[in-house]
């Protein structure tokens, strides 16, 4: 039985609010949308005549087919929301995108820069590195030049010494030869003829010496002569190196200050550098070329370094061979006067 109140339009009225809410209107349905009224009996009556109205105006489509009706819109409203989500997504993505490419080249504009800038940075800094070189290079050839003039001076000095000695041990020499010529032909004017010749023999003998010595001496005093024109030459040229020392030496300090600033301005550039190592590898690289131009440069110079002990071993040998060549002119000095001494018992 149905309860009291409840009418077939009523049923109607609920049934049109659930088709427009595009929900299916079951028996169950129905008596919800009419506060939880009438039986269920009642109500499926009501809307069993209710299709059998509605099938007499038009064909009343099938549950089947309102539900296929009904999904497809879902299907479609779902479809137009997901695109409406993934089309603002991709506009999220591109913008990101392109920030990020902007980023990208923002970063590669610095990092040709900090290139650009840490290349030429280290093309100063071995052009300053190639100059001290070349600097101390010549220091060191001045240097060298420096201590042989003096040590030319020196051996001119000892040898002029020596010539000195020498020139007046030949005149003592040639004192004692006249003296003792004379004390011989006073000894020998009573000997027979024959020690006469001989004693004419050992005069034109001692003279012959007498003579050669003289010229020696001659010789000796014009070499002194020379040797103290170039003495002084040499002293003159030894202070026009040591004047250039000093200016390579004042030169080779403010190379020194720069080279100071030049190094502070790429430990600097190279803290900046450090903090891109982990993006761009590139970097890195970079780095290792430098070091081994480092090496490369630091092999040349224990190379340059060779060569100079190599040119101080020579030097030495000419050291030796000066001393050597000092040793047989003292000999000479030494074997004149006994040659004298020799000849003189000889002819007594």
């Amino acid at each position: 039985m149905s309860r009291t109140g409840l009418s077939k339009q009523q049923v109607k009225k609920a049934r049109d609010t659930l088709l427009a809410q595009e929900k299916y209107p079951s028996v169950d349905a129905v008596r919800i949308e009419l506060g939880n009224t009438g039986s269920k009996s009642t109500i499926h009556k009501y809307l069993k005549e209710l299709e059998e109205e509605d099938e007499d105006v038009i064909t009343q489509p099938s549950i089947s087919e309102t539900l296929q009706n009904l999904v497809q819109r879902l299907s479609e409203q779902l479809h137009q929301e997901a695109q409406e989500k993934i089309n603002v997504f991709q506009e999220q993505m591109q913008q990101r995108e392109a920030e990020q490419q902007q980023q990208i080249q923002n970063l590669n504009t610095q990092l040709t820069d900090t290139q650009a800038e840490l290349e030429q940075k280290n093309t100063q800094v071995d052009e300053l590195i190639q100059t001290q070189q070349q600097l101390q290079q010549k220091l060191q050839q001045e240097t060298i030049l420096r201590n042989r003039l003096e040590q030319q001076t020196t051996d001119l000095n000892a040898l002029l010494e020596q010539n000195e000695q020498h020139h007046l041990a030949l005149e003592d020499k040639f004192q004692h030869a006249q003296q003792a010529l004379e004390h011989y032909r006073e000894s020998v004017k009573e000997q027979r003829q024959q020690d006469l010749r001989r004693h004419d023999q050992a005069v034109q003998q001692l003279q012959t010496e007498i003579q050669q010595l003289q010229q020696t001496i001659v010789i000796k005093n014009n070499e002194l002569s020379v040797l103290h024109t170039e003495h002084t030459k040499q002293t003159v040229y030894l202070e026009q190196q040591q004047n250039q020392v000093q200016q390579l030496q004042q030169s080779n300090q403010q190379q020194q200050d720069e080279l100071t600033d030049l190094k502070q301005e790429y430990i600097q550039q190279t803290q900046t550098f450090s903090m891109l190592k982990q993006q761009f590898q590139q970097q890195q690289d970079t780095l290792e070329q430098a070091e081994h131009i480092h090496q490369s440069l630091q092999q040349q110079l224990e190379q340059t370094q060779g060569k100079l002990k190599q040119t101080q071993s020579e030097l030495y040998l000419q050291q030796q061979f000066s001393e050597q060549l000092q040793h047989l002119l003292q000999q000479f000095a030494v074997k004149t006067p006994d040659a004298v001494v020799q000849n003189k018992p000889a002819d007594g």
